[in-house]
């Protein structure tokens, strides 16, 4: 098990930013056109078709 818990050490190793709470949240959407075309039109399609390959490769090659 110390393995599982080893990988998240890090995560509180800096200090808190005191100012982080004190800006105004960012404008604009967080999922936009620009995002949902690269996610369903690039890199969906592209995993996909690794899968396939992949598991395409490990079928016919043993």
């Amino acid at each position: 098990m110390p393995e599982t818990t080893s990988s998240a050490d890090p995560l509180g190793a800096e200090p808190a930013n005191p100012r982080t709470v004190d800006r105004p949240a960012r404008a604009g959407n967080l999922v936009d056109r620009r995002l949902l075309r690269r996610v369903f039109g690039v890199l969906g399609p592209a995993q996909a078709l690794a899968e396939v390959a992949a598991f395409t490769g490990m079928l016919l090659g043993g």
